[in-house]
């Protein structure tokens, strides 16, 4: 949900038939069908074209958009973490990583510091 969008839903604003728009989604792939009150969203995939659906949750992350050879890195080093500080929400596909949103300068140094180390200087 984007935040500052919308408005309650008052009882006046229901009889009168009127529009009401009561929040705005930035949905990222993933096309509203129903909400259902105790359960959630049920979501459509837009890009897979299919009836793949999923009940979500509204969590407050991090997409990070790479190459595969990165998330397959990033994957190792969330696995190599204790359960406690695991910080992979969601691989949503190869090259699609959704993360706790506190992570991003960790993982931006441990991927700096895997270049360093794999990096080769042809000797002057």
């Amino acid at each position: 949900m984007v935040t500052g969008r919308g408005r309650p839903l008052t009882h006046a604003l229901s009889q009168s038939g009127q529009y009401a728009p009561l929040m705005l989604f930035d949905c990222k792939r993933y096309e509203p069908m129903e909400f259902a009150f105790g359960s959630g969203w049920k979501v459509e995939s837009v890009t897979l074209r299919s009836c793949f659906c999923v009940m979500v949750n509204a969590i407050k992350g991090l997409l990070i958009s790479c190459d595969i050879p990165m998330a397959q890195f990033i994957i190792y080093l969330d696995s190599s973490l204790p359960t406690s500080q695991k910080f992979i929400i969601h691989i949503l596909d190869s090259t699609h990583l959704f993360v706790q949103p506190h992570v991003s300068e960790m993982i931006r140094s441990a991927i700096s510091e895997f270049r360093d180390q794999n990096s080769y200087e042809k000797p002057p």
